[in-house]
């Protein structure tokens, strides 16, 4: 049984370089990951790091109290989900730039698609700018930022206020026309 999830780990870690992290050069760079504890299921194609998980790859950086694997039939990976108080993720888009920083009790990367969903508290800055909301969907490939509030709350007592997402834009970072 250990030869068998030996080898399930050898050919999961081979198949993590195949995420398309923005940065060309991270694919290359080894894999590390630390956690309190690690399980990796075969049959269910789902592997779990619990306990200050931490995985680094290159510019890469995703942290959360659990970081979890998914994978399909083929053994290709679909989904990483980190969760925790607060889930984070840093990474290098362009040299010569700011690395892009997310955070959130949830996050999910969807390999596939190149894209990662924050859910609860979600803020995914660059430099000086921020997005923050409830919801925030960051398309690595293209990226683009989508960020939503939660749904509105009446105003019914006096300083209560609806929620609403936050943006913060620095001037600096955009040329302006003339």
């Amino acid at each position: 049984m250990l030869h068998r999830s030996s080898r399930f780990l050898f050919s999961l870690v081979a198949l993590l370089p195949t995420i398309a992290w923005t940065l060309p050069s991270d694919s290359s760079k080894p894999i590390n990951i630390e956690a309190d504890h690690a399980q990796l299921n075969d049959s269910s194609g789902i592997t779990q790091y619990k306990g200050n998980a931490v995985l680094t790859q290159g510019t890469l950086r995703i942290e959360g109290d659990i970081i979890t694997f998914h994978y399909n039939g083929q053994k290709q990976l679909t989904k990483i989900v980190a969760q925790g108080e607060l889930a984070r993720y840093q990474q290098l888009q362009n040299l010569g730039e700011e690395p892009v920083n997310a955070r959130a009790l949830k996050m999910e990367y969807h390999a596939a698609a190149e894209k990662i969903y924050l859910f609860g508290r979600g803020k995914i800055s660059q430099s000086a700018d921020e997005f923050n909301g409830n919801r925030i969907e960051y398309d690595i490939k293209r990226n683009i930022v989508n960020a939503y509030a939660k749904p509105a709350v009446n105003v019914h007592k006096k300083g209560e206020a609806e929620e609403q997402v936050h943006i913060i834009i620095d001037p600096v970072s955009y040329t302006h026309l003339t």
